[in-house]
């Protein structure tokens, strides 16, 4: 991200080096200031990007630990359902 921000500011200095006042110079110009605003707006996403990524990591390992909380047991409740199924099965 740090070279697209030096990019857009040689940029800029070489456009308002060039002083130009031709329609050519005004359309360089405004080119270049969007330029900037894009480099800012890219810049941001990544950043908001690389904060979600984190959120979801805590997210993925809190989740992580309410499965192993709730779904540790499955072979002992699998166990149970056996049983169950032979006491039902004993009293017919």
């Amino acid at each position: 991200m740090d070279e697209l921000q030096k990019r857009a500011a040689y940029l800029r200095g070489l456009a308002d080096g060039m002083e130009i006042t031709t329609k050519e110079g005004r359309l360089i110009q405004e080119l270049v200031s969007i330029i900037d605003e894009m480099s800012q707006f890219i810049i941001q996403a990544h950043f908001r990007i690389d904060e979600q990524e984190e959120y979801l990591e805590a997210v993925d390992e809190d989740l992580a630990e309410v499965e192993l909380f709730l779904f540790d047991d499955e072979d002992d409740d699998e166990d149970n359902d056996e049983y169950i199924e032979e006491i039902y099965v004993n009293e017919e």
